[in-house]
């Protein structure tokens, strides 16, 4: 039977089934039998999300519901419910969280405004990490090999006793990667104190990673078919330090309860671009500091049971960028602060009818400062959500949301054009949101059919032929999104999924020609999966999953006038789970047949450019529980 599962998708905890917001829950068992390496190759996996390598990073690009290169910026991506989404074009720093310390993945499609303010229109990915529960001490040791030099080391240890508990997590991966300079080393180490008090838990975490990377540049479509895996820029590199301090709270009330999170987190990268001729780094440096209060109150009018949550957003992102080569770009400086006040209403009726009306206001003041060409940038943006669910007989239920999204533009999105120093000063980007769609859920079998459309006013890219970041003309995403998952009988698990999202511009012109009815770059029109988890007894267990990419048009093609594409591609992976006692051992076969693929290229003249992904690989990891 499939169990009931708990989420914090209105930033409480609470039975999945008690909100009118769907939400797909990945738990630690799928991400152990996925086969992943990292968080990123876990998410690759889900419908819908797309994930893009344009740089050879293990921080690669996601993407949610069809936003190619601004997905980062248009889905938000939470830690235990805070804020790692960076106000720069950087992706999130998820390779600095060790896949054993999570927990479960909540992904929430569609709009989250509401609750977690700008960048949230794609969608949101909460990744939630664990708690010791065990009574006594336990550990666990790790340790992997693999293709392409791959090999890492993991341990983790929990002390329970009485009302305390302390977890620490620590973990070191290398692997040369597909491509020449492409080496890349990542250490994290993480620490979480919890108390459980009478009204409910007090929690302190810190955590902190340390990254190396060889940058191999992009290939040429003649390179791509002759020699995709040597570097185009052989001695480039990168680091990246980060660290998060965060408490949290949720205390239990007669009327209620009360939440409190308070994070601070620092981000150093470098950049030494030493086949463009800077022997120097480029330097970005990054200090955000963040303070969320809420209260949910629990009351009943007549037969209708009420959930009212009031809180408030406020958070500080101070931005520095030391450049190489101040006559080319300058370095900056730069502040953002964003202040917020949410309100939102779930209310659940005796026939099975559950309804949430919420809304935001959030102010931003954006500083800049770009080699004394300086600009200051005030926006108020409302947001709200209306969202509906009625429970049918025999499993069955309906649901529906309407809302209205934002996010607002990056610092780097407010860097000068090339050959100017007055900064690109945008308007919010609006988004006005409906998803609609059917569940039925049994003992023994879930699944969903949905429909989504985001219409899109003053959407931020960056378009080269007038190399600025700019609002582009009105856009529209409308999709399909379907998935199952079936115990067919005690030893088998069938699951899968589907997406359609088709992105396009609605109206308007770009570089002086017309771009209604063109497809966005980079999004393609189809995405599927399936897997079939065998569990040949007690001890072993044997997945197959395979998953699909359709074609999309390359970035940079806008009006859709070229006839290269970024091609489809199917992925095949194989993952056997044994048990022994206190030993488990996991063997994977990734990318079976070897496909050659791409999931970034661009146009480039007549041509175009990508980074190639990586090929078959073999990885094996053995665990020991103390």
């Amino acid at each position: 039977m499939l169990p009931p599962v708990s989420v914090v998708g209105t930033r409480f905890e609470q039975q999945l089934l008690d909100e009118p917001v769907q939400t797909t829950v990945v738990t630690a068992d799928d991400i152990l039998r996925s086969g992943a390496r990292t968080l990123v190759d876990v998410l690759a996996l889900q419908t819908s999300i797309q994930v893009i390598d344009n740089s050879g990073s293990p921080n690669r690009q996601i993407d949610l519901r069809g936003f190619g290169m601004t997905g980062d910026q248009n889905t938000l991506i939470l830690l235990d419910g805070q804020r790692i989404t960076e106000n720069e074009l950087a992706s999130a720093d998820l390779a600095s969280i060790p896949l054993a310390s999570i927990e479960r993945i909540e992904i929430l499609r569609g709009s989250g405004a509401v609750l977690y303010g700008r960048g949230a229109t794609g969608g949101t990915i909460n990744i939630i990490t664990k708690k010791n529960q065990e009574t006594g001490i336990n550990a666990t040791a790790s340790a992997t090999i693999g293709s392409y030099a791959t090999r890492g080391v993991s341990a983790s240890a929990g002390l329970s006793h009485d009302r305390l508990s302390l977890n620490v997590f620590a973990d070191k991966n290398e692997t040369d990667n597909y491509r020449r300079n492409n080496r890349s080393v990542q250490e994290n180490v993480t620490a979480a104190l919890n108390y459980r008090g009478d009204r409910g838990p007090f929690s302190l975490r810190l955590s902190s990673g340390q990254q190396s990377l060889g940058l191999p540049g992009e290939r040429t479509a003649a390179q791509l078919l002759t020699d995709p895996r040597s570097a185009t820029t052989p001695t480039n590199s990168s680091s990246l330090d980060s660290l998060r301090i965060a408490f949290a709270t949720e205390q239990k009330f007669d009327l209620g309860f009360f939440a409190l999170d308070l994070t601070h987190r620092t981000r150093e990268s470098k950049s030494f671009y030493k086949d463009y001729g800077y022997a120097t780094p480029d330097l970005t440096k990054v200090d955000a500091l963040s303070f969320s209060p809420r209260f949910r109150f629990l009351f009943e009018t007549w037969t209708v049971n009420h959930s009212f949550i009031v809180g408030g957003d406020w958070d500080r992102w101070n931005w520095n960028y030391f450049s190489s080569d101040v006559n080319a770009v300058p370095s900056s400086t730069a502040q953002q602060i964003n202040t917020s006040l949410y309100i939102r209403n779930t209310s659940n009726f005796s026939s099975g009818t559950s309804i949430a009306l919420g809304v935001r206001e959030q102010r931003t003041v954006n500083d800049v400062n770009f080699s004394n060409a300086i600009a200051q940038q005030t926006r108020k943006t409302p947001a709200y959500e209306i969202a509906l669910r009625q429970d049918l007989r025999g499993g069955w239920s309906l649901h529906a949301k309407s809302g209205k999204s934002f996010r607002l533009q990056t610092v780097d999105e407010l860097r000068p054009p090339w050959g100017s120093v007055v900064p690109t000063v945008l308007e919010p980007q609006t988004s006005q949101d409906l998803d609609t769609g059917i569940r039925y859920a049994d003992s023994s079998l879930t699944a969903g059919f949905s429909l989504f459309r985001m219409k899109l006013e003053n959407e931020i890219m960056y378009y080269p032929t007038v190399a600025n970041n700019v609002n582009l003309p009105p856009t529209e995403r409308r999709g399909i999104e379907l998935d199952a998952k079936w115990l067919a009988t005690a030893a088998m698990t069938l699951e899968g999924g589907y997406s359609y999202t088709d992105a396009e511009f609605t109206s308007g012109s770009i570089g002086g020609a017309s771009v209604a009815g063109k497809k966005v770059p980079l999004i393609p029109l189809h995405k599927a999966s399936v897997a079939a988890i065998w569990r040949a007894n007690e001890r072993t267990s044997l997945t197959f999953r395979s998953t699909y990419s359709g074609e999309a048009r390359l970035d940079n093609d806008q009006q859709n006038t070229s006839s290269f594409r970024k091609p489809s591609f199917l992925i095949a992976d194989f993952v056997v789970v044994h048990e022994i006692e206190q030993w488990r051992l996991r063997a994977s076969i990734l990318n079976i047949t070897d496909e050659n693929y791409f999931t970034y290229g661009g146009l480039s003249g007549a041509s175009y450019y990508a980074y190639p992904a990586m090929g078959r690989s073999v990885l094996l990891t053995v665990d020991r529980r103390f």
